[in-house]
């Protein structure tokens, strides 16, 4: 680390606190995008007068100075800095985008020592106490930045496209659950070919579909109290679900994953009723069930009664009705108490349509899950880019992995490409 040193935070920058400005929600001649806290956020949400205002180039790094998410900083922006933001100047012999990784690696140290008893602030004494460690070099502080900017870019990518696979997915749901798809695998098209579609209650749909009450197509399955001397078993014959297992990073689609297990001993002395595989379970009780999640049984199992499942019976396959319900929004039908809440009479009356043709619904799911599969596909490399991240701050910014200095090998890292 002789290459390195470490250095006061108020040693490498020039601090300017931003200002109360005149705003307005349009561009106009003179005004400049607002640098609030959205914009650090990624989203601009006004404009300010340029004159007479704090204004900051691409060259400053920002920092939100107060509010919940003070100790955020942003790069790479040009507007009038907001009351709430400091403008980070660097000083000569400090890169911007080094500068900008170096403050994103503090962030939790510095939300950690925040101040203020109603709106909350950095510490005052930021500049004194926040020690940064950098490389003398400015193209070694470069070439760090880079390499931490191109995990950014293709997070940034991955977002976006995963953002929109999820545009298409919602797009994708309605018109295969209200089109169906023909005989040869093409969606129904109502403006072209009338004549394939029928009315109903729900509007307009295939001939070849049924329409009806969805307690005339599907048996409803009620939760049970778990005593709390019952929890805690890791094993067992059968996963008791609570909803709070709705939330394991297993259980995304399906049930794989239980905190609780119970054996047949025990459902036989408290005569509980074992779910089938392949139901589709959902929170009925409280706030989770206004978050709509569904989820898919893997095995006969149990869930607590904040809990409800939803078994097919012969006209429709199970994942069909996991499709659609997911498209459900049970906020439209909860109870107006203090605590939100559906039944199964609510839910049994609900209109549901359907293919008669069970090959019609498998073509549908397949439809829908190879989008989702894409889905997946994406988040699961999005998590990687982030354990990616993580470990190259770590590493990078603290000199345990040095890159090389030549400029014109930006990409190298002493010991192979970090990518």
């Amino acid at each position: 680390m002789s290459e390195w040193e470490e250095i006061k935070l108020g040693n490498l920058v020039f601090v300017k606190k931003g200002k109360l400005a005149r705003l307005s929600p349009i561009a106009r001649d003179g005004y400049l995008p607002y640098i609030g806290s959205t914009v650090l956020e990624g989203r601009i949400e006004a404009f300010a007068e340029a004159s007479g205002g704090e204004l900051a180039t691409e060259k400053d790094v920002l920092m939100l100075w107060d509010g919940e998410r003070s100790g955020l900083v942003g790069k790479g922006l040009r507007g009038v800095v907001g009351s709430t933001v400091a403008r980070l100047t660097p000083r000569d012999g400090v890169d911007t985008k080094f500068l900008f990784h170096a403050l994103s690696y503090k962030f939790e140290w510095i939300q950690a020592l925040r101040t203020g008893t109603g709106v909350p602030h950095v510490p005052k004494d930021l500049c004194d106490i926040l020690i940064v460690a950098l490389p003398k070099s400015i193209i070694e502080q470069r070439n760090i930045a880079q390499i931490l900017d191109t995990v950014d870019e293709a997070t940034q990518r991955t977002e976006q496209l995963i953002a929109k696979l999820k545009a298409i997915k919602q797009g994708l749901l309605h018109d295969l659950l209200t089109r169906g798809l023909d005989e040869n695998g093409q969606l129904r098209d109502p403006i072209a070919h009338p004549e394939q579609f029928k009315d109903s209650p729900l509007g307009r749909i295939p001939k070849e579909w049924e329409y009806g009450p969805l307690k005339e197509f599907v048996d409803f399955m009620p939760g049970f109290g778990f005593p709390l001397e019952f929890q805690g078993q890791t094993d067992g014959e059968f996963p008791f679900f609570k909803v709070s297992d709705m939330e394991l990073a297993e259980n995304n689609r399906y049930m794989i994953k239980a905190n609780n297990y119970v054996n047949q001993k025990m459902v036989l002395k408290q005569g509980w009723k074992l779910i089938p595989g392949e139901a589709v379970v959902f929170a009925k009780v409280g706030a989770a069930l206004l978050l709509n999640r569904r989820r898919i049984t893997t095995c006969s199992c149990l869930v607590d009664n904040n809990m409800m499942a939803a078994v097919t019976k012969k006209d429709i396959i199970n994942r069909f009705l996991y499709w659609w319900m997911t498209c459900l929004d049970f906020g439209q039908f909860v109870q107006t108490t203090a605590l939100p809440s559906v039944n199964q009479t609510q839910l049994g009356q609900v209109l549901i349509a359907f293919p008669k043709s069970k090959e019609e619904q498998l073509q549908i799911v397949s439809s829908i899950d190879l989008n989702d599969t894409l889905i997946e596909k994406e988040m699961i490399f999005l998590t990687k880019l982030k354990s990616i991240k993580k470990g190259l701050l770590h590493d990078l910014l603290t000199g345990k992995v040095r890159v090389n200095i030549k400029e014109g090998n930006r990409d190298q890292v002493e010991g192979g490409n970090p990518l």
